[in-house]
Parts: structure tokens; sequence; C-alpha cells
């Protein structure tokens, strides 16, 4: 119902104005408490305010399924503005290798030629988004 729709909405800003003043690391109990579907709301509140510092911090610390819905909420833009500011680990691999097909065209069918190069060029050469990013450049 509209009041709970209302309620909602201003704990994800909430949530969203505090994660800019947390310690992820300190924080790391509270934020793995957080449900992903939340995380994931507060990540595209995040995203479109432009802070892309605060994100990366906390995805460093946050569990895989909450990763997996934080940036499933993020646009391409929003990655090309993330990813050189992220630490890579193995739960980042996991999650960027296995990005939603959905996901990875938008990617390729949003980004310019360049916005693509810069893109791939930012990520680890493993990664299966790097060959397919790869592919849609050779195609071009």
């Amino acid at each position: 119902d509209w009041s709970s729709d209302v309620c909602s909405s201003d704990l994800v800003r909430y949530l969203a104005d505090i994660s800019m003043v947390l310690d992820p690391v300190r924080s790391r109990p509270v934020l793995r408490a957080i449900p992903p579907a939340r995380i994931g709301e507060v990540a595209r509140e995040l995203f479109r305010r432009g802070e892309y510092a605060t994100m990366a911090e906390f995805a460093g610390v946050i569990d895989v399924e909450a990763l997996f819905a934080a940036l499933g909420a993020a646009t391409p833009h929003d990655l090309l503005e993330l990813v050189p500011m992220l630490e890579w680990n193995a739960d980042l691999d996991h999650v960027v290798g296995n990005l939603p097909d959905a996901q990875v065209r938008r990617i390729v069918s949003e980004l310019s030629h360049p916005e693509l190069v810069r893109l791939a060029e930012m990520l680890p050469e493993d990664a299966e988004i790097r060959s397919t990013i790869g592919r849609r450049l050779e195609s071009a």
C-alpha cells in the first residue's frame, strides 16, 4: 500500500545517507544483516546520487548475493565510473564474471565504442565480460 511504499523509500534514502558516513569494515556485521534486495535499493539510490566512492568502499565488505544486487542496480555508465575505484577480490571476480546476460547486453549496447574500450581495459584480463566486450568491439 501507499504508506509502506513511502516508508520503504524513506528507509532507502536514510540508509543511503548513513552509508556515506559509515566505516564499511567496522559495519560489516550490520551490512551483512541487510537483505540483498534492500542493498540493491540502497545501491540504486547511491548510484542516482553519483556516490561511486561510497559504493566502491562497500563492495569489498558485502556478501556475494548483496554484491549481485548492488551491481545489478548499476547502469552501464555507473559501472564505468565505479569499476576504476573497486579493489578486486574473489567475490567481485565471481559477480562480474556472472553478471546476468541482460545486463551485459545493456552494457555493450549503451556504451559507446571508446567507453567500452575504457571499461574493458579496467577489468581483469580473465573476466568473461571483458571477452564479451571484445567480441562486441570486433563486430563494430
